[in-house]
């Protein structure tokens, strides 16, 4: 049945293609004749512009193709002739709804044969396109969301690779257009020929102005399309499939144009709709890699700085790895030594830039700064997991042949810390000076309207660069034991823990960041004794305790527990630091804190339930080792004042190891699923507080 249904339909549309065949080859010289017939009217006697849409209307609704084809001709010379009927909605919609959708899509396939010319075969396809681009990309309003519009996208695709240049510009405009809405794009994205429109990209790498317009139609299809869609199990492979083709089909000439589309689309992009081992990514690092050196590098720099964001584990090792088609410079030295070089530069050169702050010329060059900086940052990571000899897992663009080789020797390597170094200590001073105009008023810490301002889309920019910049500096500071420099960052304490302690929604972001740089800062003297200055012990202290008050133990408080965790590591480096001395009073309000951060569910919680408690379960231990050092550095006099809530953290942290079992093979029956660090920690907390006297009355742990 479904085989003689097919027949049929494909009976019906030879039968209405034969339609065509039967209009006059004088058709195009028809409407030559109009033409002129209406351009001698208009000197001689102006026409009425909706007296003659009438009459179009009436040959469009014939029966006959000719009639019909007579309409559309007449339609679009009115429409060209007459201004002032593009603003009537009304005329323009009684129009469209006019035009014959099948009549179109036979004009669309109209073949050369014996009775009909390539000349003349090509002036209907051109007569249907420029109709559909009329109505649609001028009126996108009322026409390319409809199912008119959206139906000829299949019947477009078919003739987009042989069409002249003026109809293949009209056709990649119609699906731009069309692809500007989410229903539009899912269905030039979803089209079943959607294939074949990617396949053009190469065939117009000497045509620039179609380069743009299709890899412009397939962003737009793409990062338009709704995540959640009837179509999505189909949207990711389709992804996959266009990126994979782009990539293995680029000229070398399309290279820029293609890395700023893919930039624009990953920005965009759900992460849902992108793999998480793409097999177009390795092809995507190797011609990166053949680039990174070549200017302008801007689309280079900002398309690695966005997959690295993606794909922060695998693509580290594909963009530094020394094995992987190392490209060597003329002077014999790894390109991604050259690729760092250029990029450092570029940060110096933009430094005065970032300085005078963002306006309508430098706009663009500082997303390429913050990118140059998250590269950086990157790459700082990349070398310590070589030296930590932490590798990246194996996955799927990874070579198991060619194993992670370090790309550097130790005098390459030596000069890129001394130009990193460099580059820090820049941005060091344009910390001081940039941030200070915009968080200061006369010494008074004030929340400039370009930070505090959320709908701002220069506030957005001014803290993209601000953030990458900070980053980039903790990790190094952290990193690199280089004393000089962290005592040159000890200068901007007070701005980095104003900062922090900022509290508006988009200052919350720059607190992790900060808090690695601090880790880094306090390994000198100065650091702490500027960090103890600027008041950082209760800026960092306040936040600890919003953290810990919280009684949410959903997923997303993950990423507090564990900023939690690292301001206890900032604070307990303090009070170990040589220059602290004994614990201060107002620091012992933390060991109150610990007891109250202990908040874990009841006993009938079964083993393996949601790890946000283990996380909470981390950051109560870690408070609670940090009040034990406190404990143990006051003064006699403090520690006694301190020993009833010592007491009560004894209690509590002989609980967690009761409830989750003290050892792996004892027989107890665990109510929680602690890691082993967990335990280790708790262990280390009662031993701790015995030593003080603390339980000593208690059962043996």
């Amino acid at each position: 049945m479904a085989s003689q249904a097919s027949r049929q339909a494909q009976d019906l549309r030879q039968d209405q293609d034969q339609n065509l065949e039967h209009m006059p080859k004088q058709i195009p010289e028809q409407m030559q004749t109009h033409g002129q017939g209406q351009a001698r009217g208009k000197a001689e006697e102006p026409r009425d512009p909706v007296r003659s849409l009438d009459q179009a209307i009436v040959f469009l609704k014939a029966v006959d193709d000719t009639s019909r084809f007579v309409g559309l001709a007449l339609l679009k010379s009115i429409l060209d002739n007459h201004a002032s009927l593009l603003g009537n909605t009304e005329v323009i919609k009684r129009c469209w709804a006019a035009i014959p959708a099948k009549f179109i899509d036979r004009l669309l396939r109209a073949p050369k044969n014996k009775e009909r010319s390539e000349e003349e075969s090509v002036s209907m396809v051109e007569l249907a396109v420029a109709v559909l681009h009329a109505f649609i990309v001028l009126f996108p309003t009322d026409v390319s969301d409809d199912g008119k519009s959206l139906g000829r996208i299949e019947g477009l695709i078919d003739i987009l690779a042989w069409s002249p240049p003026h109809t293949r510009t009209q056709i990649l405009e119609i699906f731009l257009t069309v692809a500007s809405t989410p229903t539009g794009s899912t269905a030039v994205l979803c089209a079943k020929r959607w294939a074949h429109l990617v396949d053009i990209v190469p065939r117009t790498s000497e045509e620039v102005q179609h380069t743009h317009l299709a890899m412009d139609v397939i962003k737009f299809a793409i990062v338009n399309t709704p995540s959640q869609t009837p179509q999505m199990p189909n949207v990711q492979q389709i992804v996959n499939e266009t990126l994979s083709s782009l990539i293995s089909s680029c000229k070398e000439n399309q290279c820029r144009l293609l890395f700023q589309m893919l930039h624009d689309i990953f920005s965009r992009l759900p992460l849902s709709v992108i793999s998480p081992s793409p097999l177009w990514l390795n092809p995507l690092a190797i011609l990166i890699r053949q680039h990174c050196l070549n200017r302008p590098i801007e689309s280079t720099v900002l398309l690695a700085a966005s997959l690295l964001h993606i794909f922060p584990t695998e693509f580290p090792n594909l963009l530094f790895n020394g094995s992987l088609m190392p490209i060597v410079t003329q002077d014999s030295k790894p390109g991604s030594y050259a690729f760092m070089k250029l990029l450092i530069a570029e940060i110096q050169d933009a430094i005065p830039i970032v300085r005078v702050g963002i306006n309508s010329q430098n706009s663009s060059k500082l997303d390429v700064v913050a990118a140059c900086y998250d590269i950086i940052s990157a790459f700082i990571g990349f070398l310590i997991h070589f030296i930590g000899e932490e590798y990246p897992p194996l996955g799927v663009n990874r070579d198991i042949n060619h194993p992670p080789q370090f790309p550097f020797t130790p005098s390459l390597l030596l000069q890129l810390r001394l130009d990193i170094s460099d580059v820090m200590s820049l941005t060091i001073e344009n910390f001081r000076t940039h941030l200070e105009n915009i968080l200061y008023d006369n010494d008074r810490l004030v929340i400039a309207p370009s930070l505090s301002q959320t709908t701002s889309s220069t506030t957005i920019q001014q803290n993209t660069v601000a953030l990458s910049q900070i980053r980039a500096l903790a990790l190094w500071l952290r990193e690199d034991d280089n004393e000089a420099l962290r005592k040159k960052a000890a200068s901007i304490a007070k701005i980095l823990l104003d900062l922090y302690g900022a509290g508006i929604d988009q200052m919350l972001q720059f607190r992790s960041p900060i808090l690695i740089a601090w880790e880094g800062i306090i390994n000198v003297p100065e650091g702490v004794e500027a960090f103890l200055a600027a008041d950082g012990w209760r800026v960092l202290s306040t936040d600890l305790q919003a953290i810990l008050a919280s009684s949410s133990d959903s997923e997303d408080k993950g990423a507090s527990f564990a900023r939690g965790i690292d301001i206890v590591r900032v604070l307990l480096n303090v009070v170990e630091s040589d220059v602290v001395g004994p614990s201060k009073v107002e620091w012992m309000s933390v060991v109150e804190l610990a007891t109250t951060s202990y908040a874990f569910p009841s006993s009938s919680a079964a083993v393996g339930q949601p790890a946000s408690p283990i996380n909470r379960a981390d950051l109560f231990i870690a408070t609670a080792q940090l009040a034990v050092e406190l404990i143990a550095r006051a003064p006699r006099n403090v520690r006694r004042r301190s020993m009833s809530a010592a007491r009560k953290l004894f209690q509590q942290v002989n609980n967690v190891l009761s409830q989750a079992g003290q050892d792996d093979g004892d027989d107890n029956v665990r109510v929680w699923e602690i890691s082993r660090d967990v335990r280790d920690g708790a262990k280390e907390v009662v031993m701790a507080l015995r030593e003080l006297g603390v339980g000593c009355e208690e059962e043996t742990v």
